[in-house]
């Protein structure tokens, strides 16, 4: 959950105990819908994640237990962190 607001989820895991670095994005990016472009995204809310993850060690143990039973839908850390619904900061790389 890096970007956006989803007010239909439980509260978060935890508050600012997990976190990933990331870059700004300076590319132009596209919404292409049935194979057509529709419109310009625009970038002042877009990331690239690069990491590495920031996790306290209480806050992955209680993250991998929300998501015991699911590991089928979780192929990267940002699946683990949408599956256990944790809240991520987006950490600006330096």
């Amino acid at each position: 959950m890096i970007q956006g607001n989803n007010d239909q989820l439980p509260a978060p895991l935890v508050e600012g105990r997990v976190g990933v670095v990331t870059l700004p994005i300076s590319d132009t990016v596209k919404e292409v819908v049935e194979g057509r472009v529709r419109s310009t995204v625009p970038r002042e809310t877009l990331v690239k994640v690069t990491g590495p993850w920031v996790f306290d060690r209480e806050a992955l143990v209680e993250a991998l237990s929300r998501v015991a039973g699911s590991e089928a839908r979780i192929s990267g850390m940002i699946g683990l962190c949408d599956v256990a619904q944790v809240r991520v900061r987006a950490l600006p790389a330096q």
